[in-house]
């Protein structure tokens, strides 16, 4: 039935998927089921055609996936299971979504799911425990389920290209007056208020730029002399569980006998570049070429200025991607930038800073270039990413 769906009667398809769902949904709500061959890796397997991917697009489908992708608490829901779930997803959409408004519905769940993800860490605060605070030398597993749910998205925008265009705008727009106007933060009636719009708006970045590209599990790693394949664990030992792609063998490497392979970039060329959107880029690439000063208390954690700081990376590496795209860039280059209303000794000290006024935004980038960097010439860029 899962082979050949295109030849079966909707109801079959229909009590297949029904039955599928009820068990994975016992199998990570109790923790109960006797059935271990319906596993997320199974369904994914036979998703080959687009009755069944339509079937497994239902409502009741997609609210499981998405409970499961999101339990970062749960102690039935580990790691692998929330990339099963990303890759289902990805078999699954393309093809199973038609309507243009049930699209842009699933997209601003994920979207939200990204950004709450990236923003809370929730899935890494178990290792800041005591006073020692660990250094990660490989992908935690809160950017493990960041990079998973970008490449989602990033593939679902090769089909969903227009109603993507319209939530990308819309974010992006949110995020360039995050960053421009910091106190917006602070402004909002309710929390979850405050929290939606900035995960709305580090979603957009994050699909864009991408957050992390170290070696994570299920990353795709190049190894030297034998190839590429998939990072399947870490061992006990801090080695890398590698299934090699042309042989199907396991392999136990170390971190510097690999690097991560290249994943497909952001495509630029489908977003129609408007006069909004023009300015919308302009002040994401001045306000991350600005040289910003953080002040932080002993013993006391800023939530606002932490937030900030999130975001001000992530559109750092969003804005690097237009330098593959030179037409846009130019034109980005020739905008009108305004410095921010409210800068970041906004969020230190609650003062209000009067606008200057406004300058091309080549102009900016080359006042700020030759300003001497505090930043010693020694570091590479990926250094100063991972530190």
């Amino acid at each position: 039935c899962g082979l050949h769906a295109q030849h079966m009667q909707p109801s079959a398809i229909q009590s297949l998927t029904t039955l599928l769902r009820n068990i994975v949904q016992m199998k990570y709500s109790v923790g109960k089921s006797k059935r271990d061959w319906a596993t997320l890796g199974f369904i994914r397997a036979v998703c080959v055609s687009s009755p069944l991917c339509q079937s497994l697009s239902s409502p009741p489908w997609l609210d499981l996936l998405y409970s499961v992708a999101s339990s970062f608490e749960s102690p039935l829901v580990k790691l692998p299971t929330q990339l099963q779930t990303f890759r289902l997803l990805r078999a699954v959409l393309p093809t199973g979504i038609t309507n243009q408004e049930q699209r842009y519905t699933v997209l601003q769940r994920l979207f939200h799911l990204l950004g709450v993800s990236a923003l809370m860490c929730q899935q890494d605060v178990s290792y800041y425990t005591g006073n020692l605070r660990p250094v990660f030398l490989t992908a935690s597993q809160t950017t493990t389920v960041v990079e998973e749910c970008v490449t989602l998205l990033r593939t679902l925008y090769n089909d969903w290209t227009n109603v993507f265009n319209l939530v990308l705008s819309g974010t992006l727009a949110t995020a360039s007056d995050l960053l421009s106007h910091p106190l917006l933060n602070l402004q909002n009636e309710s929390e979850l208020d405050t929290v939606s719009m900035q995960a709305g708006a580090m979603a957009a970045l994050l699909v864009i730029g991408g957050m992390d590209s170290r070696p994570r599990i299920g990353g795709v790693v190049s190894v030297d002399s034998c190839g590429e394949g998939t990072v399947c664990r870490f061992s006990q030992h801090g080695k890398l569980v590698v299934q090699m792609h042309d042989s199907s063998a396991t392999k136990k490497l170390t971190l510097h006998s690999l690097s991560t392979s290249p994943t497909p970039a952001f495509n630029l060329d489908k977003i129609h570049l408007s006069e909004a959107m023009q300015d919308t880029w302009a002040t994401l690439l001045s306000i991350t070429t600005l040289s910003h000063t953080f002040k932080t208390s002993p013993g006391t954690i800023n939530i606002p200025l932490l937030r900030n700081q999130q975001q001000l990376l992530v559109a750092i590496k969003a804005g690097r991607v237009l330098l593959r795209h030179q037409s846009k860039l130019r034109r980005v280059l020739r905008r009108p930038t305004l410095p921010p209303t409210a800068s970041l000794e906004a969020l230190n000290e609650v003062d209000d800073l009067e606008s200057e006024s406004t300058s091309l935004l080549l102009h900016h980038l080359i006042s700020n270039a030759v300003q001497p960097s505090p930043l010693k010439s020694e570091y590479t860029r990926q250094e100063l990413e991972e530190a």
